[in-house]
């Protein structure tokens, strides 16, 4: 058994012992208020993992750029050392090119 509805283009029907709006064109059933809240709680829960996901990949690149920075600072902080001792190296052997400073008396 079926009424129709001529304004709403819709039937409403006995279903499961509940009365539901049905649409002749598309043949489902249109949801309720319970189902409808079903779905949105359902979106809105999918949308938290996105947005989880999303802020997951956003702490990974900026750990990952955090590395990359850190080894870059550490690859400068090897270069000053390296330019240090070569500097030394270099007074050193100047030093013993021009032979001992030891002062005679």
């Amino acid at each position: 058994l079926a009424l129709r509805s001529e304004v709403l283009g819709l039937e409403l029907r006995l279903t499961d012992r509940r009365l539901r709006f049905h649409d002749p064109q598309t043949g489902k059933d249109l949801a309720d208020l319970s189902e409808t809240g079903d779905q949105l709680r359902q979106e809105a829960a999918g949308r938290r993992r996105e947005a989880a996901a999303r802020r997951r990949e956003e702490a990974a690149r900026r750990a990952a750029e955090a590395r990359v920075e850190q080894e870059a600072a550490a690859r400068r902080r090897e270069e000053a050392a390296r330019r240090a001792a070569e500097a030394r190296l270099a007074e050193l052997e100047a030093s013993l090119r021009r032979g001992p400073d030891i002062e005679r008396r």
